[in-house]
């Protein structure tokens, strides 16, 4: 099959042309592959990123977590503690409010206490009063022992002359006994 020499021509030119426009349409195409591959490559890197981001944040969440966990439980506890606090508080009060119900007896007692006071001062000033004529008295008789004492003094002088005067009246009598 033979060819005229325009239609070869025109499939040459065609044919050149086709592989013009294929070389073109790689170019084209791997810079789109380029572009695309870079785009992917991006949204990959950045994907992982944002994923370790997440885990991480995420980890410090349960790690946060566990940490309020535990201080719930704490306070739980605290506040086991503290109700018995309260429970030991209360029974307090309780028997503090039963104690000051005994005040206006108390009360009552201590007005009948402070009459007898009252009086036992009135007595306690007549005593001093009877004491004071008791060392008025008391007085007077060392006064009187003391005149006796004085007394006392000059007749145990007297006696002593009155023994030397017998011992000197007894002396003849001495010398007359066998």
């Amino acid at each position: 099959m033979s060819l005229d020499p325009g239609t070869a021509r025109f499939l040459l030119e065609t044919a050149d042309r086709m592989e013009r426009e294929t070389a073109e349409w790689a170019a084209v195409s791997r810079r789109i592959a380029r572009r695309t591959t870079l785009i992917v490559n991006v949204s990959m890197a950045v994907f992982f990123g944002m994923a370790l981001l997440i885990f991480v944040l995420i980890f410090r969440m349960a790690y946060g977590l566990t940490s309020l966990v535990d201080n719930m439980e704490d306070m739980y506890g605290r506040f086991g503690e503290m109700a018995q606090d309260m429970d030991s508080i209360t029974a307090s009060v309780h028997r503090i409010n039963t104690n000051i119900g005994g005040m206006p007896i108390i009360a009552t007692e201590m007005s009948g206490m402070s009459t007898s006071v009252e009086r036992m001062h009135e007595d306690v000033a007549v005593i001093a009063s009877a004491l004071s004529s008791v060392t008025r008295a008391t007085s007077g008789i060392d006064q009187s022992v003391d005149e006796m004492t004085g007394h006392f003094v000059q007749l145990d002088g007297t006696v002593n002359r009155i023994n030397s005067s017998v011992h000197q009246m007894s002396r003849p009598m001495h010398m007359m006994r066998p």
